[in-house]
């Protein structure tokens, strides 16, 4: 049986295992973390036109060039209107 000296640190390792068990739990998996790097390498090569990279993506398309979106329509009057 350990004295109660001993107890204090037997306790305080025990207890960090446990605290660095659930902070690898909260970890994300090594997939993820490669998707991420790989989403931001990705926007930043597009994104930047002096990237290295930035040569080697295929041109835009004229499709996307030329494609415009109509103006977002807002849904506030709908909110002042009285109800019938």
């Amino acid at each position: 049986m350990a004295s109660k000296v001993a107890e204090d640190p037997l306790k305080l390792f025990e207890n960090s295992l446990v605290y660095r068990e659930e902070k690898i739990k909260d970890l994300p998996s090594f997939d993820e973390l490669c998707d991420a790097a790989d989403d931001e390498l990705f926007s930043k090569t597009v994104r930047t036109p002096n990237h290295v990279l930035h040569a080697l993506l295929p041109p835009p398309s004229t499709a996307s060039q030329n494609y415009n979106l109509r103006p977002a329509r807002t849904h506030y009057n709908f909110l002042d209107m009285p109800h019938i």
